[in-house]
């Protein structure tokens, strides 16, 4: 099977190719040119495409061409661009991990995500109102403020005082969430049409400030495991999925906690989604991926020991942006721990970290946006409605005639040349007779075919 990897730029799509290059061929794509993936040490191709957050029909002509000229079988998205290929993983004549775009959005946002969550029994929700004006800010309980859509913790507003609330910026939407206290945990789950194939719950030791965990200790909770099956289970997901939980010290969630809510026992609460890859998955046994995923095999293992981004950590312990307190026992933490970055057999070349960081220090000084953004600021959706169908004056199809041998369509924009597409009922093929006109290299009849072939 010819497999490709979307979002080459994380170390999750590497670990993805470490986990199926054994048995299927792996090909990297990515609209950041010096993508992590693309300093692979095995042999792998890697494919620069345009950026979907800016130029969304560059990268579907991109996408279906790559698919096209490649034969790839099956496309895995590991970060963001998750939500455009959702958008048209229907159109594309080949398989794609995911689930349906409506699905993911609802996800994907802070708010309407626990609409998605009202069968779950095992796990408990705070608190959690939509923002749209300054007025919707209540500052009667202790509560923060985030983007209904955003990542690495940015713009979270702890701290809510009347001169923050002046000035909010309401050109986006926000949710206030009841602040909980307690230890941070991950989970990050892989499934396959309702069934949970591999899951791995860990605790964010240490993290960047209101950001992304860089020690990640596995743990095991029943609850979360529970709750992580049934929701797959109820919307027969298929994908990455994963979720960001506050386990509460004694079961309460703060001083001025309305009576409701206040527990005995100890409380596990759903703060919010990441309906993609994430670190999880550097805790599992890669081994154990593929035949789970590709020859009914047996579930995913995890690894037992903790695993760290070595060279960040320490980085960010300098200059003091750890959102927890270092203890000394770092040292010791550190030892015991596998580095995410260097892996023991399979080390990705000493160029690779430079040369993504010499990329992402240009956007964010031509743009003039921070590190973090830079990073993703081609690939993030924050919502927009995203086009369906074609674009303007571009190609449809239509049947031309049929019997008991053949089915014949026409296809292209309506005034220039149309072009022919002959299916075979005998051989199940089909072949391109004729391209429309602008249609460059047949793609557009190319794909088409293969839909049309694979119809019911």
């Amino acid at each position: 099977m010819k497999i490709l990897i979307t979002g080459a730029r994380s170390y999750v799509a590497y670990y993805w190719a470490l986990a199926l290059k054994d048995k299927h061929e792996v090909i990297f794509a990515d609209s950041m040119a010096m993508a992590y993936c693309r300093f692979a040490p095995f042999k792998a191709a890697f494919f620069k495409v345009a950026p979907p957050a800016q130029d969304f029909w560059g990268f579907r002509k991109d996408l279906v061409e790559l698919v096209l000229n490649e034969a790839v079988d099956l496309i895995i998205p590991t970060c963001e661009e998750v939500f455009f290929i959702s958008a048209f993983k229907n159109e594309l004549p080949c398989k794609v991990f995911c689930a349906d775009h409506a699905l993911l959005a609802t996800l994907h946002n802070k708010f309407t995500v626990f609409e998605t969550l009202g069968f779950a029994r095992a796990v408990k929700f705070p608190e959690t109102q939509l923002i749209r004006q300054r007025s919707d800010v209540d500052r009667s309980f202790n509560s923060i403020l985030k983007p209904v859509f955003s990542r690495f913790g940015a713009k979270i507003i702890t701290d809510i005082s009347l001169a923050e609330q002046a000035k909010l910026d309401v050109s986006f939407q926000w949710v206030q969430q009841r602040r909980l206290t307690g230890r941070s945990l991950c989970n990050y789950a892989i499934a396959l049409d309702g069934r949970m194939l591999g899951h791995v719950c860990y605790h964010a030791r240490h993290r960047i400030k209101h950001s992304s965990a860089l020690y990640l200790e596995p743990m095991e909770n029943e609850a979360i495991t529970n709750f992580t099956r049934a929701f797959i289970a109820k919307h027969n997901y298929t994908g990455q999925i994963a979720f960001d939980f506050i386990q509460t010290d004694d079961g309460r969630v703060t001083a001025d906690l309305s009576q409701n809510l206040a527990q005995a026992d100890l409380g596990v609460y759903v703060i919010e989604c990441n309906p993609r890859g994430t670190s999880g998955i550097h805790l599992m046994d890669l081994s154990t991926i593929a035949p789970a995923l590709f020859e009914d095999g047996p579930a995913i293992q995890n690894h037992p020991e903790p695993v760290a981004f070595k060279f960040p950590l320490r980085m960010y312990r300098c200059l003091k942006l750890l959102e927890t307190r270092v203890g000394a026992f770092f040292g010791a933490e550190l030892k015991r721990a596998r580095d995410v970055l260097s892996h023991p057999t399979h080390p990705v070349s000493c160029l690779a970290t430079p040369a993504a960081l010499v990329e992402l220090l240009w956007r964010r000084l031509r743009r003039g946006i921070k590190l973090t953004e830079a990073s993703t600021y081609d690939i993030e959706w924050n919502g927009e409605k995203l086009p369906e169908g074609a674009p303007a004056g571009s190609f449809s199809y239509w049947l031309e005639s049929e019997s008991d041998r053949e089915v014949v369509y026409r296809y292209g924009v309506s005034g220039k040349e149309l072009g022919l597409i002959h299916l075979d009922r005998m051989t199940g093929g089909y072949h391109l007779l004729e391209v429309a006109q602008g249609d460059e290299g047949g793609v557009e009849g190319e794909a088409l075919g293969q839909l049309l072939v694979q119809a019911p």
